[in-house]
């Protein structure tokens, strides 16, 4: 209406647009791990708050909250008009994984317990990896408490991922040592019974030391003296033998090694002779009858008691004087043990002939008279020849040459002992005169 009262029309059009129906996803994830939210709907958008996010603008923002957080989104269209929606993000807490294992020696499988803990849920998945690619599919685990026996000693750095019902995750690694065996070792010598034998300690170790030793001499009859513990022992078999002997040796992980060996006790000979009994200036023989149970003997040695000796096996040996003399024979056998023996032989005296016989005229009786003697015994026998063809046995005989001249007489003495001796003297028969006148 003017100021004149005069009155006219028109029509205006009012637009009213409908809010734009804004949309966005909403998000689980775990501690420390991020997540995309997205808006739909509208041309920009903007986000509140902005805690944890890594902007306030844009159709698309990463969201890394420390606790569940909702976001509002608030979407602008080309109108202008606006539109919001809210989405929460969820944050699941990460498990801690853990576990424990055992430390064993070489050829023992290592025991590994899960230890790992979540503060939501539970956890349901576990994921092992042993550390040794060479073992192929068994360097792997997907149960909850493995074990793993290692090809080798060493350390071994392994790795277990656990899963929660969150589907979070963690992992952890962690060395662990499969420690060397040690390989048990030693040397020894032959030796003879009743002697000790010293046994000589040379095992090893890859890593760390060995700290004990047990052994057995594989002699029960020996009783406490049958073990030891030192690194290097010695120990007296009574009788020959073999044995089997036994060591075990302990590292300073507690890891064992044994080792067997088959030892010899070669057996003392047991030596023996019988001698000849002769008389002086004949040869004594010697017959070794020495035996070895084992074996053979290959050595002799000999002492004639009389400052003399010999090493061939029977030998034969010729004394000064007579006598009792202490004879020692001692052996050797192939394994390198000796026995000695020591006995006495007896070398007999040789009786000493002698006689004393009458010069006398023919056709007269000569006597004779024996003065033999002997050191040890007595005379048992004579002998004499007169020279002339007769002979007689008898001690102190008498006989009558048919004819003058000198005739030698011999005379030959056994002893008791069985040795004898001679002597030859002359005895002269003088002739009868030829009277004449």
């Amino acid at each position: 209406t003017s100021g004149t009262g005069c009155t006219g029309t028109a029509i205006a059009t009012v637009t009213v647009y409908a809010p734009p129906t804004v949309g966005v996803n909403s998000l689980i994830i775990c501690t420390g791990s991020s997540g995309t939210l997205i808006g739909t709907g509208a041309a920009t958008y903007s986000w509140n708050p902005a805690v944890g996010l890594s902007g306030t603008t844009g159709t698309s923002v990463t969201a890394s909250p420390t606790t569940t957080t909702s976001y509002t989104v608030t979407g602008t269209d080309a109108n202008g008009c606006t539109g919001s929606a809210v989405a929460t993000v969820t944050v699941n807490p990460s498990p801690t994984a853990s576990f424990t294992s055992t430390t064993v020696c070489f050829n023992n499988a290592t025991d590994f317990t899960d230890a790992s803990t979540t503060t939501v849920g539970t956890i349901t998945g576990w994921s092992w990896n042993f550390g040794e690619p060479s073992s192929g599919a068994n360097n792997l685990s997907h149960i909850q408490n493995p074990s793993h026996t290692y090809g080798s000693s060493g350390t071994f750095n392994v790795t277990l991922v656990v899963t929660s019902s969150g589907g979070c995750v963690d992992s952890v690694t962690i060395p662990v040592v499969v420690n060397p065996l040690p390989i048990a070792s030693f040397s020894t010598t032959a030796v003879c019974a009743g002697s000790a034998m010293t046994f000589t300690d040379g095992s090893t170790i890859s890593s760390g030391s060995i700290s004990s030793w047990a052994w057995n001499f594989g002699d029960p009859g020996s009783g406490v003296n049958n073990t030891s513990t030192l690194q290097s022992p010695s120990h007296t078999y009574a009788a020959a033998g073999t044995y089997t002997v036994t060591l075990t040796v302990t590292s300073n992980n507690g890891c064992q090694g044994t080792t067997t060996q088959i030892v010899t006790v070669n057996p003392i000979p047991v030596a023996a002779f019988t001698a000849s009994t002769v008389c002086t200036g004949s040869a004594t023989n010697f017959t070794d009858g020495s035996t070895v149970s084992t074996g053979t003997i290959t050595g002799w040695s000999w002492n004639f008691g009389d400052g003399n000796t010999s090493i061939v096996q029977n030998p034969t040996h010729t004394y000064a004087t007579s006598g009792t003399y202490g004879v020692s024979l001692t052996v050797t056998s192939n394994g390198g043990c000796t026995n000695t023996v020591v006995d006495s032989i007896t070398v007999l005296p040789i009786p000493t002939a002698s006689f004393t016989a009458t010069n006398v005229c023919l056709n007269n009786t000569s006597n004779f008279t024996d003065g033999s003697t002997v050191s040890t015994g007595t005379i048992t026998g004579w002998s004499w020849n007169f020279g002339d063809g007769n002979t007689s046995t008898v001690q102190n005989p008498t006989h009558t040459y048919a004819a003058s001249g000198v005739y030698v007489v011999t005379l030959t003495v056994t002893s008791s002992n069985g040795c004898s001796n001679t002597i030859s003297q002359n005895v002269t028969v003088y002739p009868l005169p030829v009277a004449a006148f």
